[in-house]
């Protein structure tokens, strides 16, 4: 009597996923090369020495408020619109507006429009570091 053969035993084969793997990652290395985004030509750019850092600016701070009636108060100062600039410029005590920064604040109850007249003055007179102040919501 012969004896019955046992059945093959099924093999996984690695070499061709491995294969496939290398051909990918080829293939994400071209893309990856092809997305650079162009700079011009290149060039060799000459070695001026160390850079010193820069040192910022102290900038001066007004804070200008408008309350719910629609007052405008420059730091704790009450003024009217038409004197906005000239109460800004005592209050930092004659500071080039390069080194002016306002703070804008206005009440809930506030005109919407009112505080754009504000924004609208500082704009006309230069005034270009305005920083809105806000309360953040928590979530």
């Amino acid at each position: 009597m012969k004896p019955v053969p046992q059945p093959k035993r099924s093999s996984f084969e690695m070499l061709p996923l491995m294969d496939m793997i290398f051909l990918l990652l080829v293939v994400f290395i071209f893309m990856i090369v092809q997305m650079r985004p162009n700079f011009g030509i290149s060039i060799e750019l000459p070695d001026v020495g160390v850079k010193q850092p820069e040192t910022p600016k102290q900038k001066t701070t007004v804070t200008i408020s408008v309350s719910s009636d629609n007052s405008l108060f420059v730091n704790s100062t009450k003024c009217q619109f038409d004197q906005l600039h000239s109460v800004i410029v005592s209050q930092s005590k004659n500071v080039p507006v390069e080194d002016l920064s306002v703070i804008l604040s206005g009440d809930k109850g506030a005109d919407y429009g009112e505080i754009m007249k504000v924004f609208s003055i500082l704009r006309e007179n230069n005034i270009s570091d305005i920083l809105f102040d806000v309360n953040s919501v928590k979530s």
